[in-house]
């Protein structure tokens, strides 16, 4: 008991001194943007911010962007329309992030989008620029529909489209996602016992749904700012609570391996391991 005390002990003070988040690879808040009117027209369209709504992640786009990759790998049509959101934005104060969809692309920002965002879009055979007032994600997973019906007048209507049944069909993948890992990371640990694994599942399964209910309740209350802030002390005690519960309930569920020592350090390596592969997931491969 000693020797767990004392490993949690360190798990506490390692956690509470690293600056990023850790635990399983979790929710991330998605915006996802549907777009109609415009299916005869090419064009180009853009998430934007105004002031200080910024998100984490991405950097502004502003003057000297023909340095940056994004740019530089782009073809010479999606270059003039990068050049001309630029330009439009310096001149109109709006922050761009150098993220552009053609027509018929599925607009999905899936690493903390902004809370407040406007839409641009950019026709280059009319050289012409359609915007839609300033919208607000509602809720942790925020879904809109942008109709560009009337872009030659300047305007785009959006509205505010629930996902509930898709909602739920990520969350369940995502479910799955951490389960399969995290027990992945217990064979390799050594815990090959069917009542070994239930066990770690059943626990990921409880501590999945509670985050998911409880990044959603605060995002939907008070905002992207505060739910960084309670997304990142939830994970830490995810990993705390895992370490502990298994180290002492390990003699219980393993008699192969039923030290809690090791169980400690699964708790931290699984977690670590969905984290990271649920971040790549995200970020890289953009799953929608």
């Amino acid at each position: 008991m000693k020797k767990l005390s004392a490993v949690i002990v360190f798990i506490t003070v390692l956690f509470a001194l690293t600056v990023t988040a850790f635990a399983d690879c979790g929710p991330k808040p998605p915006l996802r943007l549907k777009v109609t009117g415009a299916e005869e027209q090419e064009y180009y369209i853009t998430i934007l911010t105004t002031g200080n709504h910024v998100p984490p992640a991405p950097e502004v786009v502003t003057e000297g962007y023909e340095d940056t990759r994004r740019y530089k790998e782009s073809a010479p049509e999606e270059q003039l329309a990068f050049r001309k959101i630029v330009e439009y934005c310096m001149v109109n104060s709006f922050n761009f992030f150098g993220n552009l969809w053609e027509r018929g692309e599925q607009l999905s920002w899936s690493y903390y989008p902004p809370d407040d965002f406007t839409l641009l879009a950019y026709f280059p055979e009319a050289d012409a620029f359609a915007i839609s007032p300033e919208c607000s994600c509602y809720a942790f997973s925020s879904y809109f529909t942008a109709d560009l019906s009337g872009w030659q007048s300047g305007a785009i209507a959006i509205n505010a489209s629930h996902g509930y049944a898709r909602e739920a069909g990520e969350f369940a993948l995502r479910l799955l996602f951490t389960i399969a890992v995290e027990l992945l990371v217990a064979l390799i640990f050594g815990y090959w016992e069917k009542k070994t694994l239930l066990f770690f599942a059943v626990v990921n399964a409880v501590t999945q749904v509670a985050l998911n209910v409880l990044l959603t309740l605060v995002n939907i209350n008070y905002g992207l700012s505060l739910f960084l802030i309670v997304y990142f002390i939830a994970e830490l005690l995810i990993v705390i609570f895992e370490s502990l519960f298994y180290g002492l309930k390990m003699p219980r569920y393993s008699k192969h391996c039923p030290g809690a020592v090791r169980a400690v350090f699964y708790a931290i390596t699984a977690n670590i391991a969905s984290f990271v592969l649920g971040v790549i997931m995200t970020v890289f491969f953009q799953v929608t």
